[in-house]
Parts: structure tokens; sequence; C-alpha cells
């Protein structure tokens, strides 16, 4: 099965662009909600990072499909239910059990790497609260802190800045 990342053609690219402007001109002017109203664009890049893990993820799946040779329905019916690090673990299984070209292989290794840093990353802000703002004056920023607590029960905090919420929804989409 052939892929064809749309975005890599430069007409489509640009007209894409364009559309996503235009829309995004749209929404600016209109506050959705008073949930948060100083943090608005950093909700959306919030959402823009759900979203574009769900495509990853569909990538994965695919991904899966296509070395096992099976349907991706098929795939679908368990695939859902294992948590990412068994998903990893198979498809790194994969890479030395199956009959795939090396070069293949190779591709799907790092496939591998990258879903797992970009599956850390959406995990601590999708598993996070906000709890409270930051600033900092001497760089003119401010933004969310976020705050989980980990599985051994340590309070996490850091300091969500938009431009680095927009780079975890621009990896992951890339």
């Amino acid at each position: 099965e052939n892929v064809c990342l749309l975005s890599q053609i430069p007409v489509l690219r640009s007209s894409l662009a364009r559309q996503v402007e235009a829309r995004n001109l749209a929404y600016q002017s209109k506050p959705w909600s008073n949930y948060l109203p100083k943090f608005q664009d950093d909700l959306i890049a919030i959402g823009a990072i759900t979203l574009e893990y769900g495509h990853l993820e569909a990538a994965l799946l695919r991904l899966f499909a296509t070395a096992t040779d099976m349907r991706r329905r098929h795939v679908s019916a368990f695939f859902h239910r294992l948590p990412n690090n068994h998903r990893e673990d198979a498809m790194k299984e994969l890479t030395t059990t199956s009959e795939l070209p090396s070069e293949l292989k190779e591709h799907v290794r790092y496939f591998i790497k990258c879903f797992h840093v970009c599956a850390e990353n959406r995990h601590a802000v999708m598993h996070a609260r906000t709890g409270g703002e930051y600033r900092d004056v001497a760089r003119r920023e401010h933004g969310l802190i976020l705050t989980k607590y980990s599985k051994a029960g340590t309070l996490l905090q850091t300091s969500a800045r938009l431009k680095d919420l927009h780079r975890i929804a621009e990896e992951i989409h890339s």
C-alpha cells in the first residue's frame, strides 16, 4: 500500500495553509469560553496535540496492519485495547522476526522511537490539570502551569509555554 502525504505536495500545502489561515482568522475574534480566558491559544494548542496524536495512533495501526499483512479492521479489534508499551513491543518484535526488508525495518524502528517520544509528550499534557499561571518577566512570557501526580505519588509541575505546546503538536504532526 503506497502512502502519499498530501502536505508534502507544494501546491496542496500552500492551498491548505491558506485555508487554515483563513479559518484561524475567522475564529480569533470569537473567544469560545470563559474558562481560562487568557489561555485560549494554549487550549487550542492542547486540542491540536490531542487530534494530531489520534492521527499518529492511526498511522501506527496502519503500519502494524501492513507489517503483519492483516486487514486494518482485524487489527482494530485488538489494537485499541493495547497500551502503548505493548504496541511498541509488538512492532519492535516484528522488526526482528518478520520477513520485512531490512531498510523497512529501520524505518519502522525509527517510527516507533518517534512514536514513543510523541506519546510521552502527549501523555504529560493530557493527564495534567491547570495549576495556575506562571510569568517570566525577563522573557516576556506567561503560560499555564501544568500539574499532575506520578504513579509513585510525586507532584509534578511544569510551565507550559505556548511555543512548547505548539512544538509538541507540530512534532506529533510531522
